[in-house]
């Protein structure tokens, strides 16, 4: 009877020893959850998850074209920053929001562009100056790496090749925009002053509403504002309708150019970072080139 004791025991520590080696290995295909990283806007998150990929989840505030300055975000997007192990902010405008998340004690949670700009950047949209971009681009890349050290490399190899395209961009950039140098560049409606600081053009905002909120007084006005300003190249938001720009260009006489600055987040916007810039560069330099043959 003493062997069949025996053999009971040992089929039970097998059979104990089957069953861990079953959780070992649904645990280890179990999907591993994935790091949030919150953004202001798409093209900031279009850069986030270039540099995170399969490894994070990207979210981002600003949709169908709302403005950020005075943007309150939700209870759930609260929620989000909160969780989030980084958070790509432009700066002044997400204030409020945002600081609460970066503390004194070395978390590097919160990346805010403005520390990267060198002049007073207030509101201005400054993801548009890949400069900007890129460093914010290394400082998401260490702070991936600290959160997710086993796959710290990654994240620092994908934000260096990062750097390497936003520079690239850059330089596409200064090369179709090299005749803008020093010129004046009127606005209306967003911000454009960091696309102006990094290719050596002056933006002059004309004002800060919406083409789309202009009555038939306010457009007459433009003009003599234009004139004023000495603006040669007028810049308005992608999402006005060809139709309106054309109607525009007649009534002010100088070249209009439709500049993509929130992509996806918009309903006429661009699906990358890349995109999104070289279609600005684009729209500038024909922009420009209409002006010289006129």
């Amino acid at each position: 009877m003493r062997w069949i004791t025996t053999l009971f025991c040992s089929l039970l520590v097998l059979g104990s020893l089957g069953c861990d080696r079953t959780a070992d290995t649904a645990a280890s295909q179990a999907p591993r959850r994935k790091l949030l990283v919150v953004a202001s806007v798409y093209p900031l998150a279009s850069i986030a998850q270039q540099i995170g990929g399969e490894r994070v989840e990207v979210a981002w505030w600003i949709e169908s074209g709302q403005e950020l300055a005075g943007y309150q975000p939700s209870p759930a997007q609260i929620e989000q920053m909160r969780r989030a192990v980084a958070i790509l902010s432009n700066g002044v405008a997400e204030g409020p929001y945002t600081d609460q998340f970066a503390n004194a004690f070395g978390d590097r949670r919160l990346i805010r562009l403005d520390r990267f700009a060198e002049w007073g950047a207030g509101e201005s949209q400054l993801w548009l100056n890949t400069a900007i971009v890129a460093q914010a681009a290394r400082e998401l890349g260490d702070r991936l790496a600290a959160v997710d050290p086993a796959h710290g490399d990654e994240y620092r190899q994908r934000a260096a090749e990062c750097v390497k395209q936003l520079d690239s961009l850059g330089d596409y950039g200064k090369n179709l925009l090299t005749p803008l140098h020093s010129l004046r560049v009127g606005s209306i409606g967003k911000d454009y002053s960091a696309l102006g600081k990094q290719h050596s053009f002056v933006i002059e905002p004309l004002s800060r509403a919406s083409l789309l909120t202009f009555d038939a007084q306010a457009i007459a006005t433009l003009p003599d504002t234009i004139k004023a300003k000495q603006s040669r190249i007028m810049l308005v938001e992608a999402d006005i309708p060809l139709s309106a720009v054309a109607a525009l260009e007649q009534t002010v006489a100088i070249p209009v150019a439709r500049i993509d600055s929130l992509g996806s987040s918009s309903p006429q916007g661009r699906d990358s970072y890349d995109r999104i810039m070289r279609y600005n560069y684009e729209q500038l330099a024909a922009a420009l080139r209409r002006g010289n043959s006129r």
